[in-house]
């Protein structure tokens, strides 16, 4: 998978060049590439690598073995979530309390959440 994306990326790149130079020549096919797809390529291709709402709740699992969770949402849900630019879901145990998770989306880090603003890394 990982010689796939540094392939797409690589051609990428080369496909950005050469429409380049020639949209800056008259007509003229001029590319050279003189090195290796730069790191910028390389994150754009891998920008997908965001979890999902279950892998979410399979990394929440992993660390709450005996609990069953209800899905509430994303962070376009919550206000505090929304201000603060995460990204991610949250989770209420299906028990009593107000205490939920919120598991990003982007590192997989889970914390403890409230709406109110409470949010604690989980270690």
């Amino acid at each position: 998978m990982k010689n796939t994306n540094r392939l797409t990326a690589i051609i990428m790149a080369f496909l950005m060049v050469t429409m380049i130079s020639f949209a800056n020549t008259d007509g003229v096919f001029a590319a050279r590439v003189k090195s290796k797809p730069s790191v910028k390529i390389t994150t754009l291709t891998s920008k997908n690598n965001y979890i999902n709402k279950d892998q979410a709740l399979s990394i929440l699992k992993k660390k709450e073995k005996n609990k069953t969770f209800i899905y509430m949402g994303t962070e376009k849900d919550f206000e505090y979530l929304s201000e603060s630019k995460q990204k991610g879901y949250v989770f209420l145990p299906d028990e009593e309390g107000d205490i939920g998770y919120f598991v990003n989306r982007i590192n997989k880090k889970v914390y403890y959440f409230h709406p109110s603003g409470y949010m604690e890394l989980m270690k």
